[in-house]
């Protein structure tokens, strides 16, 4: 429940601070800096007898102890909490669509993240939590599990992972030989909880394979995340445009590089602001950040130019954008589903080739689109699509057969079939 309180400020800050308040799902306090700022902090949505290590590992032993056989509960946890999308948000949908008797329950990181309708979430590691995951027939991640899970007999547990690899995974990572073990030790611990891995392609599952060392079952039943994708036509995203708030003939275009390993912060490769200037008036273009970096090195201020790295559904992105350009991203597999125009924009393609993280293969020999690295390339690109589009047009279908053969709008039920005992 919602909660409220009036504060008055002075010119020296507050009269008292900080100042607390809260609700059922929310606890703040309201602080002054030692510059005089007055900022609002908002406290961990757990509850007070559930913080701190002592309190956690009074709760871990209590769901070690845990016996009773598992319950029709299917458990959902999306970017470790921070969403309540991708790969589970499809399967979610079909359960429901087949009028399934499991509970759909989300773990999520904090009460901000909505949960689709149907389900119920509950806080990461909160007491409700730890009795979730002790009793869910069925849980489904899209990437790490937390450390503290074991699985029980009679419980699932689908890793669906959240993107075909082009840049270098698990054992075929070039760590320092310092970083190896600890790698390798904290690898095996996750991967040995996993009973199914999902993969989009024959290329993942070989990948996946080696570079975890996988030995259970991997199903290449495609993503169905993508079924949006596959099945979408000009009503679906003309849709998509008005949940974004996109004037309907607008030049739609998406910006979605990776994160760099080692920084906190994105960096604006490119000039975005002389992009949208450089296509006119009628342009929206769209940045995203990644999930681990979510703050920007730029503060823009165009009117064309929209962050749009908070928003919940990447889908509504690859639908609304008529072009998207990123860089090592695995967002390309999964925005080629729609067969609409991508360009790569890589200026550091050999840092993060050969120093950063590694990639699998040669991008401007395979990619489906132009690998360019100015920002004058880039507006180049743009400036004429359908060009880019007959110029690539073989590629793109080499690049599809290969990486989206399953990807046909029927992942979500094949998985529900295969994992789910039909839901």
């Amino acid at each position: 429940a919602a909660g409220t309180q009036s504060l008055k400020t002075t010119p020296c800050g507050l009269p008292e601070a900080p100042v607390r308040g809260g609700g059922d799902r929310w606890s703040a306090a309201v602080q002054v800096t030692a510059s005089n700022r007055v900022v609002v902090e908002v406290e961990s949505p757990l509850r007070p007898d559930e913080r701190g290590p002592v309190r956690q590992r009074a709760l871990h032993e209590q769901y070690l102890s845990t016996t009773s056989a598992p319950r029709r509960i299917a458990y959902f946890e999306c970017y470790n909490g921070t969403s309540a999308t991708d790969a589970a948000r499809a399967i979610h949908d079909e359960l429901r669509r087949r009028g399934s008797d499991l509970e759909l329950v989300w773990g999520l990181h904090d009460w901000s993240v909505p949960v689709p309708e149907g389900g119920r979430g509950v806080i990461r590691f909160s007491r409700e939590w730890w009795d979730v995951v002790g009793a869910a027939a069925y849980q489904t991640y899209d990437a790490a599990v937390p450390a503290q899970i074991e699985r029980r007999p009679g419980q699932t547990i689908l890793q669906t992972w959240h993107g075909t690899p082009f840049k270098r995974l698990g054992s075929d990572r070039a760590v320092v030989r310092a970083e190896q073990a600890r790698y390798q030790v904290r690898w095996e611990q996750a991967i040995a909880c996993w009973d199914v891995l999902l993969s989009q392609n024959p290329w993942s599952t070989e990948v996946f394979r080696r570079a975890w060392g996988f030995q259970g079952p991997i199903l290449e039943l495609g993503y169905p995340r993508n079924d949006v994708l596959a099945l979408a036509g000009e009503r679906e995203e003309a849709a998509a445009r008005g949940r974004l708030g996109l004037a309907p003939g607008a030049l739609v275009v998406l910006y979605a590089p990776t994160v760099r390993d080692g920084d906190r912060v994105m960096p604006m490769l490119l000039d975005v602001e002389r992009v949208a200037a450089a296509l006119g008036p009628d342009v929206a273009v769209l940045v995203r950040g990644h999930m681990l970096t979510r703050r920007w090195a730029w503060s823009g201020r165009s009117p064309s130019v929209v962050d749009v790295t908070d928003y919940p559904e990447i889908n509504d992105l690859f639908l609304a954008a008529e072009v998207t350009i990123t860089d090592y991203s695995s967002i390309m597999f999964d925005f080629s589903v729609t067969s609409k125009p991508l360009i790569f924009f890589a200026p550091d393609l050999e840092d993060y080739r050969d120093r950063r993280r590694g990639t699998y293969f040669d991008l401007a020999e395979k990619g489906p689109g132009p690998v360019v690295s100015t920002t004058d390339e880039v507006v180049d690109a743009l400036a004429d699509l359908a060009s880019l589009r007959t110029r690539y047009a073989e590629r793109y279908a080499d690049w599809q057969a290969t990486y989206n053969p399953r990807d046909d709008g029927h992942a979500a039920a094949r998985v529900v079939d295969a994992v789910f005992g039909g839901g």
